[in-house]
C-alpha cells in the first residue's frame, strides 16, 4: 500500500520548469517536469526540457523581452497555495554516458541535466541513489505536469492547478533486455506527455527513485489550443545515471559560492567533453542563457 507520506514527499519534491518574465513571478513558458534530489536545492531533469527552456530564453530576449529561468513548485498553507518559482544557477546538460554490453563499451544518450537553484533556502527531495534492484512488473509511480500548459493553465487566473499530477502504473520492460542487473533504461505503462519529461518515476512501494520520465512511444493528440504528442513513458534508469550525477553535484559545489552563483573567473558557457568520467556533457549557467 502507498503511504499518504511518500505521496506527500513525492508531490513535494516534484517541479515544474520554465520561464518567467524578469522579477516577475508568474510562469509564462513551462517546457517539463523535474525533481529536487537535495535539501540544498540541487534538482534533475531531461536535458531537452531543459534545452528547449534556454532556447525560448534567447528568442524572447531578441525579441525584447528579459526573462528568469526558473523551476516551480506548489507551496501550500492549509487549503490555499501559491506557484513559487525559484532561479537556477550553474548546471550540466549530460549528453552521453558509456555502457557496457557483451564486452563492447557504447555511448548511449542520456538526456539527464543536473543543476542548482540560488539561494539559501531547504526543499523537499527524493533520495536519488542507485536502487537495489529494479524487476518487470514493479509497481511504480510518477509525478509531474504532463501536458504542462494545460495542465497548469497558463491562460487564466481561475481554475489554475498548481499541483503536479500523480500516475500510477508498472514497469513493463528494461533496457536492453528485461534481465539485465543495471539497466539503462526503463519502459514503463504509464500514459504520458511533452510535458511528463524530467518527471521522477519511483517504486510505489518504497519511494526510491528508478529513473528519470523522458521519452514516450508517441501518438499525437489536438485540442482548442495545443498540439501535444501521448504515449507510454519510457525513463533512463539511476543505474545508468547516479554516478555521473553524484560526479556532477560535486564539480557543481566546486564552482559555486554558498548561494549559488558561479565563483568569480568561472567561465558558463564553456563546453565540456569528459574523457575520465566516460561521460560527455555541457556546462549551463542560466544566467547566461537569458
Amino acid at each position: 500500500m502507498v503511504s499518504h507520506e511518500l505521496i506527500s514527499n513525492l508531490k513535494k519534491s516534484s517541479l515544474a520548469f520554465g520561464l518567467t518574465k524578469k522579477d516577475n513571478p508568474k510562469p509564462i513558458f513551462l517546457a517539463g517536469s523535474a525533481f529536487m534530489i537535495s535539501n540544498d536545492g540541487f534538482f534533475v531533469s531531461a536535458a531537452h526540457v531543459s534545452k528547449s527552456i534556454f532556447a525560448m530564453a534567447k528568442k524572447l530576449k531578441s525579441e525584447g523581452t528579459d526573462v528568469d529561468i526558473r523551476v516551480f513548485f506548489n507551496e501550500i498553507k492549509g487549503e490555499h497555495a501559491r506557484f513559487v518559482g525559484v532561479k537556477i544557477g550553474l548546471g550540466y546538460e549530460i549528453d552521453k554516458i558509456e555502457f557496457t554490453r557483451d564486452d563492447e563499451t557504447i555511448l548511449v544518450d542520456a538526456d539527464v541535466y543536473v543543476a542548482r537553484v540560488l539561494g539559501k533556502d531547504k526543499f523537499s527531495f527524493l533520495e536519488f541513489n542507485k536502487p537495489t534492484k529494479i524487476n518487470v512488473f514493479d509497481s511504480i509511480l510518477m509525478c509531474g505536469y504532463p501536458m504542462i500548459s494545460e495542465s497548469i493553465v497558463l491562460y487564466s487566473e481561475e481554475n489554475t492547478r498548481w499541483s503536479p499530477v500523480l500516475q500510477k502504473g508498472i514497469i513493463s520492460s528494461l533496457l536492453p533486455v528485461d534481465e539485465s542487473e543495471k539497466p539503462y533504461g526503463i519502459q514503463t505503462d504509464i500514459v504520458g506527455t511533452g510535458g511528463s519529461s524530467g518527471s521522477p518515476i519511483v517504486n510505489a512501494n518504497t519511494g526510491d527513485v528508478l529513473g528519470i520520465a523522458q521519452k514516450v512511444l508517441t501518438a499525437e493528440i489536438n485540442n482548442t489550443r495545443n498540439k501535444a504528442k501521448i504515449g507510454l513513458t519510457y525513463g533512463v534508469s539511476n543505474f545508468f545515471v547516479a554516478d555521473t550525477i553524484t560526479d556532477i553535484i560535486a564539480e557543481i559545489k566546486k564552482e559555486i559560492d554558498e548561494n549559488g552563483n558561479p565563483k568569480k573567473g568561472l567561465i558558463p558557457d564553456e563546453k565540456i567533453t569528459h574523457t575520465k568520467e566516460d561521460y560527455h556533457l555541457s556546462r549551463v549557467y542560466a544566467d547566461k542563457n537569458q
